[in-house]
């Protein structure tokens, strides 16, 4: 057994676990799968649609925190014109990043992206 994990380090395979052991980024997965829709800005159609039902507030960015169980609810099975998304498209653990993102404030978003910058 130790020979087979000097192996896989030797060859590389340990970074490669503790890449794939990395906790996900939430903010590079919301802009990864939901800026084509939520971006800011009226011309994105799930943004403009959540204007309807919040005009102070429609895009995901700028809004008051997001419950997590309801992030993931509405991933997985979708709403309204959002179409859901597998488990082969976004992970269950990808899924518990984007959730934490989106249930962060406005403010703690933008500090997140100017730190960033």
């Amino acid at each position: 057994m130790k020979t087979l994990l000097s192996l896989a380090v030797g060859l590389g395979l340990g970074t490669l676990s503790s890449t794939l052991l990395a906790e996900p980024d939430g903010r590079a997965l919301f802009e990864q799968y939901c800026t084509v829709c939520h971006d800011r800005g009226m011309e994105y159609p799930g943004t403009a649609r959540l204007a309807d039902r919040w005009p102070q507030q429609p895009s995901l960015l700028d809004r008051e925190p997001l419950e997590p169980d309801y992030v993931r609810r509405i991933v997985r099975h979708g709403l309204n014109m959002m179409p859901p998304f597998r488990p082969s498209e976004i992970s269950a653990r990808e899924l518990d990043a984007l959730a934490r993102y989106l249930s962060t404030s406005a403010a703690q978003k933008n500090k997140i992206e100017d730190k960033e910058k």
